[in-house]
């Protein structure tokens, strides 16, 4: 098996969401830490709105990313009873977006340590969708990967119901890619992340 056909692999895919649910963790307590100590900041001496504004979007980007991360991961997990759908381009771009997406994360961490506030409030709110231009240059992404971010949680949820309606085609068949009947807690999973995806798409429209 070569490099290019393991890299299409779910269980190859799925390796690359963990590793990037873990990073995005690691990131995540820093972030907490580095909100924590501004809050502390905040109460004792006046700062500027724009800094309190930049915290609250920094913490509802975070908050918006982990989310998005529990979907992909609650999908990956059915490649191992389904794996044909994943072969398809839809995953692999939402795997991408995820990852441009967590560097993105960290760019926004590394403004807000430098106390880089105009630059970090600009990106923070590109990431929230409150504003539709991100700021430029941006060091973690290129200019094509900036094309997958922009409106970011459309299109991952876009994605996202691109994959459970693959998922629910091939379980129609009604057995796994071993043969075997796929199991009620496998129907359930499914199930599950499909209204819940609904429940996202409505909130996006």
């Amino acid at each position: 098996m070569d490099v290019h056909t393991l890299a299409q692999t779910p269980v190859f895919l799925f390796s690359l969401v963990t590793t990037g649910i873990v990073a995005a963790y690691t990131f995540g307590v820093f972030l907490r830490t580095l909100l924590g100590r501004f809050s502390a900041a905040v109460a004792t001496s006046g700062v500027a709105p724009v800094e309190l504004m930049v915290l609250d979007l920094a913490r509802k980007y975070r908050e918006q990313l982990v989310s998005l991360r529990q979907r992909v991961d609650t999908v990956a997990k059915l490649s191992f009873v389904l794996p044909g759908p994943f072969q398809d381009q839809s995953w692999t771009r939402l795997l991408n977006t995820c990852d441009a997406l967590e560097r993105l994360q960290q760019e926004l961490n590394t403004l807000i340590g430098v106390r880089d506030f105009p630059t970090s409030i600009q990106l923070a709110r590109f990431l929230t969708g409150v504003a539709a231009t991100a700021p430029t240059p941006l060091r973690s992404i290129e200019e094509a990967e900036l094309m997958l971010v922009i409106q970011w949680k459309g299109k991952t949820t876009a994605l996202l119901q691109r994959m459970v309606a693959k998922l629910e085609d091939a379980a129609l068949r009604g057995t796994g890619a071993d043969g075997r009947p796929l199991s009620p807690e496998f129907l359930a999973a499914l199930n599950q992340i499909r209204q819940a995806i609904i429940l996202d798409e409505e909130h996006h429209q």
